[in-house]
C-alpha cells in the first residue's frame, strides 16, 4: 500500500480547491479515496486517470506520497461533503452507491491503517451494516480492526462486536460472525504482518461451523 494526499485545482486557478487522501493498492493498481462522511475508502477512477495519465487531463491534481504515520494526521483535514452543493451531493451519492457494490469500497483496516492511532470507532461507520450485507452476499469477510500484534485489544474488539446490538443481526436475520487472522501489507517499502479482526453475516448453520473453526484457532 502507498499513501498520497492531493490538492485539486482548475488549470486557470493558482490556489488549491480541495484536499484529499488516497491509497494505491499496488497489487491491483487501484486507487481508493477517503470519504470523511462515511469513514470508508472508495474506488476512484477519476483519481486513477489523474495519477497514471496526468498528461491527458485538462485540470491538474498534485499527488504527494506520504508514510503511513502521516495518514493519521492527514485524515481529519479532509472536508465532509456539503450536500447542499450540487456537485458535492452527487459525489456523496456516488460514494453511498458504491457501498452496495461489492469490490468498490475498503475499510481503514483493509488499507493497512492501524486501529489505535486512527482514533476511529469502526463499528460506528454510518453505512457499515449495508457494507457488511453486500459483502456477505458474496461470502466476503470485512476487516474492521487492525493491530500490530495479537493480544487483549483484539480479544476486546471481538467481544465488543458480538455484543453490538445494532450490527449482530442482518436485515435478513443472519447472525454476525467474527474472526481474527494475520494480514500482510507492503507499507513504507516493508512487508508487515498485522492481526485483523474480520466480520461477516452467515446463515445459522454456517455460523456453527465457523465458531468451531475459530475456537480451534
Amino acid at each position: 500500500m502507498r499513501y498520497f494526499w492531493s490538492t485539486f485545482r482548475l488549470a486557470w486557478l493558482s490556489e488549491p480547491e480541495g484536499f484529499a487522501v488516497h491509497v494505491l493498492d499496488e497489487k491491483t493498481e487501484r486507487i481508493y479515496t477517503y470519504s470523511q462522511e462515511l469513514k470508508t475508502w472508495h474506488l476512484d477512477l477519476s483519481a486513477m486517470e489523474y495519477f497514471f495519465f496526468p498528461e491527458l487531463q485538462e485540470h491538474e491534481t498534485l499527488f504527494t506520497e506520504m508514510q503511513r504515520e502521516a495518514v493519521y494526521a492527514a485524515l481529519p483535514k479532509v472536508a465532509r461533503m456539503d450536500r447542499r452543493d450540487d456537485v458535492q451531493r452527487r459525489l456523496s451519492n456516488s460514494y453511498r452507491a458504491q457501498i452496495r457494490k461489492s469490490g468498490q469500497v475498503l475499510t481503514a483496516a483493509e488499507v493497512g491503517l492501524l486501529t489505535k492511532p486512527l482514533k476511529q470507532r469502526p463499528t460506528t461507520m454510518p453505512l457499515l451494516q449495508e457494507l457488511l450485507e453486500t459483502r456477505s452476499q458474496h461470502k466476503r469477510w470485512t476487516a474492521l480492526y487492525l493491530y500490530e500484534e495479537d493480544g487483549p485489544a483484539r480479544r476486546k474488539a471481538i467481544s465488543a462486536i458480538r455484543q453490538n446490538a445494532r450490527l449482530n443481526i442482518s436485515s435478513k436475520g443472519q447472525p454476525l460472525e467474527a474472526q481474527h487472522r494475520q494480514k500482510r501489507f507492503h507499507i513504507d517499502g516493508v512487508l508487515q504482518a498485522h492481526i485483523a479482526v474480520e466480520v461477516k453475516y452467515v446463515p445459522a448453520t454456517t455460523q456453527v461451523i465457523e465458531e468451531r473453526r475459530v475456537d480451534r484457532e
